[in-house]
């Protein structure tokens, strides 16, 4: 009969018979093979197992005299001088110095792979940091980390990026640019390497007081998005830079035209842009380069937006 057309009791009672057969081939093929062995040493030797003094050693074949019996082995009786042959050939000398080499190549693999380990933590540690907003102590776990695998270049180019996140966060864009252009080749671009290079270079050009330098940078930022209000603020910011420095009356309008584009983009109506875009105003009405904290000085109701 197919199984095709066997009732679902019927295939189910035939596989627990397979699986049956299975199991026990094994065991009644072991038995097998006992039973003839030990009809074989009787046939031979015409000796009864069962009588104590009259055993054959299984192994080689002579009699066992009383007080030479080994150890049963694998259910069959031994002699001693047997019983040590087989002990010795289970664990040869070279098997014995092969698991001790091993173990010493483990145990120093354990010690020499440690300070990955431990650069793994410092790693989690570094990340939390920077999920908290504690920017100085995320590079300075980080740059540990980089420490402790010096071969690893991966975290070496993170520590560069964090140490030039700390940087950004004090507003010292020169340090954190140069932290930056250490790992531009190796940071992923989703990690916004771009943004905060010209970040870090909007900075840099307004604390040596490059105002020109700062209006190229502002561009280049609202290059890569035109829908950016704070790209708009920032780019108004520069040009407000050089008519309080050199009086241009095109930087005026230029000013005047981006902050406008500023505030027609903000469409969250963000209260630290607000801030932000009502400092460049006092810049352009004062003709004052003023930093935002001499500006907070003055209206200390408004918000710091960490911008220049």
């Amino acid at each position: 009969m197919c199984i095709e057309k066997l009732p679902e009791d019927d295939i189910y009672s035939s596989s627990l018979l397979l699986r049956f057969c299975l199991l026990s081939c094994p065991q009644i093929l072991f038995k097998a093979r006992n039973l003839f062995v030990l009809f074989m040493h009787q046939y031979t030797y015409n000796t009864d197992y069962s009588q104590p003094g009259n055993s054959i050693c299984a192994f080689c074949n002579t009699p066992i005299e009383e007080g030479q019996y080994g150890k049963m082995i694998a259910g069959y009786p031994s002699c001693i001088s047997c019983t040590e042959s087989v002990a010795r050939k289970t664990f040869p000398t070279w098997v014995k110095v092969f698991l001790s080499a091993i173990l010493l190549i483990t145990i120093g693999a354990f010690f020499w792979n440690w300070r990955f380990y431990t650069a793994f933590q410092t790693l989690k540690t570094a990340h939390a940091d920077l999920e908290k907003e504690q920017y100085a102590d995320a590079a300075m776990h980080m740059a540990e980390a980089a420490r402790k695998v010096p071969e690893v270049k991966d975290l070496q180019a993170l520590a560069n990026y964090y140490a030039g996140l700390s940087f950004l966060r004090q507003d010292k864009g020169k340090e954190a640019l140069a932290a930056f252009e250490k790992c531009q080749y190796q940071i992923p671009e989703d990690m916004g390497i771009k943004e905060l290079m010209l970040n870090a270079k909007i900075d840099a050009a307004f604390d040596s007081k490059d105002y020109t330098g700062f209006v190229e940078a502002s561009k280049e930022f609202l290059a890569l998005d035109t829908t950016n209000a704070n790209a708009y603020c920032t780019l108004a910011s520069a040009y407000a830079c050089i008519y309080a420095d050199k009086s241009i009356p095109e930087a005026k309008a230029n000013a005047l035209h981006y902050l406008q584009l500023s505030k027609e983009k903000d469409t969250t109506h963000d209260a630290e842009l607000a801030a932000y875009q009502a400092f460049v105003r006092h810049r352009i009405d004062s003709k004052s380069i003023k930093t935002f904290d001499a500006y907070t000085t003055l209206y200390p109701d408004q918000k710091t937006p960490q911008k220049p």
